[in-house]
């Protein structure tokens, strides 16, 4: 099991350049082939004052004006992606999708890929009005890579957030190409006696063994909130271990662990200054 499509989502901001490069670090690394995807606005270059053009002339100069600010920003986007492309020497393609088609465009673009590399905030490189979670839907993992993050590199150390979810155990079997080549695995298993029934007598043992026979150097680590939320906990533990990524499942639509675990990944993907993989 290995990375062979990633798709990463840029855009103009300078917070895209470290997303693009974590995701030609990884390509080079498993000698993938790297999809380098831009959503085309529809209103680049919107101004307040154009709300108020009347006249045929008028709009036309918007519109015109709109569609230089899109060709501008696609091909600086682009040449940017070429630059670092050819610097990892990997293969890889740029597409563009317009906003008007994102539906279609972003699924096609998501289906076919082992990972889909977002930013931490809006826009996160997604179209307007979408949210990681709808990328989610896709049934892809989503690597979010914060806006603070620094490295070009993830994946040497690793915490996994356990909570024996269905959705947990699908984020680390989509993890594990990443857990299999890592200095270390921290498995972090938070307040384990909620959940007693599903983690059997050893709390983390049997995914922390799981993990091992594929190569991962794991140890696992049972702590107790003592009131904090859960997502602090697992951020903490994270800053602990010096994690430069967290492996965590997302809510699936059952309502209670949507309750439970769902509100510990908004809380996490809200807070994060580490990158996070989560899957659903």
């Amino acid at each position: 099991m290995t990375l062979k499509d990633i798709v990463v989502f840029v855009d103009p901001a300078p917070e895209s350049d470290r997303r693009l490069l974590i995701a030609a670090d990884l390509a080079r690394r498993y000698a993938a082939h790297l999809v380098g995807v831009y959503v085309v606005p529809e209103n680049a270059d919107h101004r307040p004052s154009d709300g108020y053009v009347r006249g045929k002339v008028a709009t036309a100069s918007v519109i015109q004006r709109y569609q230089a600010a899109r060709a501008r920003a696609a091909i600086l986007a682009g040449q940017r992606f070429a630059e670092v492309v050819e610097r990892q020497d990997i293969q890889a393609e740029f597409r563009l999708i317009w906003n008007r088609e994102a539906d279609r465009g972003v699924n096609v673009n998501s289906l076919y890929a082992d990972l889909l590399i977002i930013g931490s905030k809006k826009p996160h490189g997604l179209p307007q009005n979408w949210l990681p979670k709808h990328l989610l839907a896709t049934g892809v993992p989503v690597l979010v890579v914060p806006d603070s993050w620094t490295s070009n590199t993830i994946g040497t150390r690793i915490t996994i957030a356990w909570n024996a979810s269905k959705e947990a155990r699908r984020a680390v079997a989509d993890a594990l190409p990443l857990l299999s080549a890592a200095q270390s695995v921290v498995v972090l298993v938070v307040n384990p006696g909620d959940a007693a029934q599903r983690h059997g007598e050893e709390p983390g043992a049997n995914i922390a063994l799981h993990i091992s026979r594929h190569g991962g150097r794991v140890d696992v680590h049972c702590v107790d909130s003592d009131g904090l939320p859960v997502a602090e906990v697992i951020l903490s533990s994270a800053t602990e271990h010096n994690a430069d990524l967290i492996v965590m499942g997302a809510y699936s639509h059952s309502r209670t662990l949507e309750m439970l675990f769902g509100s510990v990944t908004r809380a996490v993907l809200t807070k994060t200054s580490v990158p996070v993989l989560v899957s659903r």
